[in-house]
Formats: C-alpha cells, structure tokens, sequence
C-alpha cells in the first residue's frame, strides 16, 4: 500500500504544502529510522519507524496526533524524506510508535501479560477517548450519544486550552478532529441504519464548531460546514418520514441564533432545499409568513432589509411550490414591491410565462425606482436588452446595448462586444470612435483599446497612468513594438519609488522588476544603467546594496 493511503486527502494537501515551504528539518535519518523538526507557528518533533520496506511506526508531539491520527506533519516529512527516493513506501495500517529495533508484532509478542495489563491500565486509565474505542472493541460496546457528547466536549476543552480560543497553528487540527467524527462513528452510524443517532451527532459537532472562537483565517470552519451539509442529505435520502419530521422540527428550532450567522445559513438552505411534501411545504409557508411579520418590526437598515427581502423570497418560492396561482403571487408581491428583489422575482415569473410586455413595463418602473443603483441599472437594462432581442425589437434592443455600453456599463467587453456584432467592418469603425467620445473619463478604456488592437492609443494610456500595474497588466502586448517606452516608463517608476528608504522585502521587489525588464529589447542596458546610478547614489543603504548584488 502506498503511505499516500493512510492520509486523507486535506491532511496529505496541508503536508505537501509544508512540505513545499520548506518547514521540514530531518534532524537523524537511517535506513530504519527518522527523527525531524516541522516548525509552523510551533515545531513538533516527528518520528518515523522502518522495518526494511514497510513502515511501523509514526509519532508526532501535536495535538491530533495525540489522539490517533496520521497528522500533516507527519505526511510532510514523508514527503521530504521521499524527495531523494525512487520506491514509494509499503505501509502498514496500524503504524504506531515503536521501538526502532523491533516491529509492532515483536514488541507485543515480548511482553508478558502482565507487563500488557498494566500498561492498558495505565494508557485507558488517563485517556477516556481509547478507554471508550476498547470498550467498544471488547464487548461490541454501543457509544451512547451523551457519551460522544462528552467526549467530544472534552476534545474541545483541550483544544481550547485556558485562553478559550483556538490558535491559528491549531486550527486546522481542530477541524481535523471533529471531521473525524464524521468520517468514522457517524458514517458508520449511517451504514448501520442508525439515521437518528447520526443526524443528532452531526448536530451536535455542527452547534459546537460553529459557537467556538477560533482563528478561521484558513476557512475551515466552512469546510466542516459543508461536509455537515453532506451529511445530512445523505441522512435525508435515506431515512423514513417519522425520522425526517424530526430533522425537520430541529431545523426549524436552530433557525434562532445558536450557531454563527453565516453556519445558521446552512440550516435555512437545507431546509428550503429540502422536505418538499405537501405537509412540509404547508408548514414552511406558515414559518416564513411569521417570519416575515417579525422581521417587519425590525429597524430598517441595510442588512435586516437583506434579511427580510430573503424571507420574503422564500415565502414566494413556497407558494410557487405549492401551485398558487400566478395573480395570488402577484397580490403577495404587491405588499413589498418597494424591495427591489420582490420586483425581480415577479419580473422573472412574467419572462417565463413568455409575458414580456408586462415584463417591459415592470422593469422600466424599477429603472426609476432604483436610479441612482449602479448594479440594479445594469440588471434591469440587461434584462431589457434580453427582452427586445427575443421579441425581434432590433431597434429597441440596439437602444438598450447603446445606453449599457455608453452610459450604464461602459468598458465591459461583453456589451461592447455584443454591440460591435451588429455593425459591418466598415460602420463600426466611426461607430467606435462615437462610443470613445461619450464614454466617462473614469471609465476602463484601455480595455477596449487592446480588444480592438489600438496599441498606439493603449501605449499613451500606460504611460499616463501612475505606477507600474498597468504596465504589468499589457507589457505583453506592448513590447514587442514600443520596448523603449516600456523600458522609460519602469525607468521613471523606479527612480520614483527610489527615493525613499525601504524595506528589504521592498528592495527584492524591485530586483524581481528590474529582471523583468531585461526580457524587453534593451533591457539589459537600461537595468545597468539603473543599478549603476543607485549604486553610486543610495551606497549606504546596505540591504538596498544587497539585493541589487544578487541581481
């Protein structure tokens, strides 16, 4: 078996990219024997066991490995062991820490049963987690639900230590842990039919991840969210209807606030996604309906509007669900047409039922409504534009593409682009230079200068704009034919950020620009001439010094 297998997929990711930042020190390497250091915000100390072409065993000094698991700094150092290899290691399954000299099966076949006795005394006697695994193991022990529960809350006291929060460097390990309950106990739980108990484990480790502080820079917290949400859909194809009234009943009892907003999204998107009966769909509309009367009295700011404009979305979802006709759908919208969102979902309803003319007359309301609304604008005339081209309106669906492309969406490529189609070679050429005059001065023009391969007019606009991210962006298509002004323009830029004292981190930065230019046609010339001067002139900054003697 290739050690890969013992890995799953996130920890060998986050072990590679260890890996790959050079984190990884082999401090003693034999052939049956590695000791190393992986250092992030903490080092761990790892060790790895050989005996001949299989491995036996694996420790390591973090936290997940404490509790069992093949962690990421141990795929890291496997990695970095690997690097100089050819042959991939057979491993074996049930790596543990062992003694360098002898094997798993040696070990415990030396000691006596008395020496075994005492040592799972000890080892059971200070760790509840394996005391409850050799329960199971010995007298097929079923793990009650308040069991895993303390189990699971003991996990995370330790994690979140005597500060109540969850590091950075630990992070990921946490998350590691608490997917491990997934993978193991209530996938099996799932196999054994066991839906129940399954759905409240799940819950359970959802409620606790989503309320404990922790640095989620890393985004794992959405990660363990997603794979809940997995989860619960495959308990929901699976199980019977008295089970899933009481998945039901709990999704609706946590849409109060008990875990972090953006994780209570999840429990409103299964729901909404999910129970789809005539019975569910009845109860969903009377829970959103009250929903919505609650949201009502809440003060109006931007985001409890968002809020109230979503309820009321579902509301209309569930009524079209539940076949209500399209004039009761209407009447329902009518009490909050002033929310644009309401507007566009009844719009949507008219374009499908191929009712454009109303639809026409709708959308242009909602231009006056929401003027002065940038991204709603171009929505609306979209839509507008869309409209006029199924129903053959050329004039009218030439006018919208003129007032995106001028006025509402200047300098996307795709309007202007759409426009162009409709004229000949020879139009488009005077109609284009209509369109550059009536666009805004902020507008991206440079844009639609490379898309219809004015270079010289693109030149001009690098030039004339400050700093070096436009020349980045069309170098490219620009130094073949002007390498002299590109070369200029970084020779001005770089002389500008000169002047001031920086960093080293700084310092490489121009380094990497100034390796940049050597690519354009006499390049070579200009960097020495640059480095020459710097040289003479900034002498005494030494780190400055520094890094243009590495160039």
């Amino acid at each position: 078996m290739d050690w890969e297998d013992l890995f799953r997929e996130v920890i060998l990711d986050r072990g590679y990219d260890y890996y790959l930042e050079d984190a990884v020190e082999l401090q003693n390497v034999t052939n049956d024997h590695i000791e190393a250091i992986v250092s992030g915000n903490e080092e761990y100390e790892v060790e790895i066991d050989f005996d001949h072409d299989r491995i036996v065993g694996m420790y390591c000094s973090c936290p997940y490995a404490e509790k069992g698991y093949n962690c990421k700094h141990m795929a890291a150092v496997l990695y970095k062991w690997q690097e100089n290899k050819q042959d991939q290691l057979v491993i074996s399954n049930d790596c543990s820490s062992t003694d360098s000299n002898n094997t798993l099966t040696d070990l415990i076949k030396g000691a006596n049963q008395e020496q075994v006795n005492e040592f799972l005394y000890d080892v059971l006697n200070n760790d509840t987690n394996l005391l409850t695994k050799f329960r199971q193991y010995i007298n097929n022990y079923e793990i009650s639900i308040n069991e895993y529960k303390s189990e699971i809350d003991r996990v995370v006291r330790s994690y979140l230590g005597r500060n109540y929060f969850i590091s950075y460097d630990e992070a990921n390990d946490f998350i590691d842990t608490m997917e491990n309950y997934i993978y193991h106990d209530v996938n099996g739980m799932i196999d054994d039919g066991d839906y129940l108990k399954a759905f409240e484990l799940t819950c359970y480790l959802f409620v606790k991840v989503g309320n404990v502080d922790i640095d989620d820079s890393d985004g794992g917290t959405g990660t363990f969210a997603d794979l809940c949400f997995k989860t619960w859909n495959q308990i929901l194809d699976e199980c019977d209807e008295m089970i899933e009234e009481k998945i039901y009943n709990w999704f609706i009892g946590h849409l109060n606030g008990s875990v972090i907003d953006y994780m209570e999204d999840y429990i409103e998107n299964i729901l909404m996604s999910r129970f789809k009966s005539e019975k569910f769909l009845k109860e969903k509309l009377r829970y959103t309906e009250n929903k919505v009367n609650f949201l009502k009295k809440q003060s109006g700011n931007w985001y409890t509007d968002f809020i109230f404009e979503k309820w009321v979305l579902h509301h209309l979802e569930i009524m079209e669900e539940l076949k209500y006709s399209v004039d009761d759908i209407y009447s329902y919208c009518q009490k909050y047409w002033q929310y644009s969102r309401i507007r566009e979902y009844y719009i949507s309803i008219c374009i499908n039922q191929k009712k454009y003319n109303e639809a026409i007359k709708l959308i242009n309301e909602s231009l006056q409504l929401d003027a002065g609304k940038r991204g709603l604008i171009i929505e609306y005339r979209t839509k507008l534009k869309e409209i006029y081209k199924q129903i053959n309106n050329d004039e009218a669906y030439k006018e919208q593409l003129w007032q995106l492309v001028t006025t509402d969406n200047p300098g996307n490529l795709d309007d202007f682009n759409e426009l162009k189609s409709l004229y000949s070679n020879k139009e488009w050429i005077n109609i284009r230079e209509q369109i550059f005059a009536m666009l805004p001065e902020n507008v991206r023009i440079d844009r639609l200068f490379e898309q219809e391969k004015l270079y010289d007019r693109l030149l001009m606009y690098v030039l004339k704009t400050p700093g070096l991210n436009c020349l980045f962006e069309y170098e490219k298509v620009l130094k073949l034919q002007y390498p002299q002004e590109l070369l200029q323009k970084y020779t001005d830029e770089l002389n500008q950020k000169a002047r001031y004292t920086a960093n080293r981190k700084t310092y490489q930065e121009w380094v990497m620009i100034l390796k940049r230019m050597t690519k354009i046609t006499g390049g070579n010339i200009a960097v020495k001439k640059i480095v020459t001067e710097w040289k003479k002139i900034y002498k005494n900054r030494r780190a400055m010094m520094e890094e243009l003697n590495r160039l």
